[in-house]
């Protein structure tokens, strides 16, 4: 019989503390979600027009590593992930969600690629990977969140379905098992099985995305990697292999908890993604680390 670890709960009063002084407010929104048990997203809708232009994208570090005031297609995929971390699914429940994203839409749609890096990174203080020519690798990202909130009606939900039926076989030819790129497939996959799209190919896309997670796991260290195994698995039926890779990432998560009470970011600047500002980010990392740490502490009941 495996035991399990266990985050004692009398520490949760120490975790609280720290949120509501050293996290910000979209953050600690997600946080307070998680002993809400009317999952009230106000306070995260709110805390989010501080990071909107008026060109309807996001900015401003709302992703810490890139403080560049111009909207970019990274920041508002973010944006999209807190909004979905938030149960807002369907925007059209929800008024001041509708605004928010329906100006994010919009700003999306004049976009001729889903890019991870812009030009306009160059300028301002941000890590190495957001800097360089434009690609297109946010795109089932992307697509997979148009999908997701949206109505069939909308003319951006209609839109996305005919990218995503040109752009189908990029992901069943796909071979790529980093991160992000799993990450999108995931959502992608999550989009078009609520919304009954592309029923004809989901058993093929969900075969290959279980194909590129298990490469995923295999190459992947459970002491630095747990954040994103967990975020990988959640949410999915898990094999038995699959299952001992979430228990030992809640395990290593639970033990990766700092002197300071709180949890820290896994990412590390090496000199191929170091920029000056990068300790400074660091510490906002803290506060979005430890509310994704008490998500899964929660979710999993890994609470005594």
């Amino acid at each position: 019989m495996i035991k399990l670890k266990y985050l004692d709960k009398s520490k949760l009063a120490e975790i609280q503390s720290g949120m509501y002084n050293r996290a910000l407010d979209p953050d600690v929104a997600l946080y307070n979600l998680e002993f809400d048990e009317d999952k009230d997203p106000t306070f995260l809708e709110t805390s989010l027009y501080l990071y909107q232009n008026e060109d309807g994208g996001f900015a401003h570090a709302l992703d810490f590593d890139n403080v560049s005031p111009i909207s970019t297609v990274y920041q508002t995929y973010t944006a999209f992930k807190l909004f979905k971390d938030a149960h807002v699914i369907n925007i059209n429940n929800d008024e001041i969600s509708q605004e928010i994203l329906g100006k994010a839409f919009k700003y999306l749609s004049k976009k001729m690629k889903y890019s991870l890096k812009e030009k306009s990174n160059d300028k301002y203080a941000c890590a190495i990977r957001f800097k360089g020519e434009d690609d297109n690798e946010l795109l089932f990202g992307i697509l997979g969140y148009t999908i997701l909130f949206l109505d069939k009606d909308n003319k951006y939900y209609q839109r996305a379905i005919e990218e995503a039926k040109k752009n189908l076989n990029l992901l069943l030819n796909s071979n790529s098992y980093d991160y992000l790129s799993l990450e999108q497939f995931k959502i992608f996959l999550q989009a078009i099985l609520l919304k009954g799209e592309f029923s004809d190919s989901y058993d093929e896309l969900l075969a290959k995305f279980n194909v590129l997670e298990k490469e995923f796991l295999n190459n992947s260290n459970v002491l630095t990697d747990y954040f994103e195994i967990l975020s990988l698995l959640e949410d999915l039926e898990l094999d038995s292999v699959e299952q001992k890779y979430q228990d030992d990432a809640l395990d290593a998560l639970i033990d990766a908890r700092k002197p300071h009470g709180m949890w820290e970011n896994t990412h590390k600047w090496g000199n191929e993604d170091k920029y000056p500002e990068a300790m400074s980010s660091e510490l906002k990392w803290i506060g979005r680390a430890t509310q994704r740490a008490v998500h899964y502490i929660v979710k999993y009941n890994r609470i005594k």
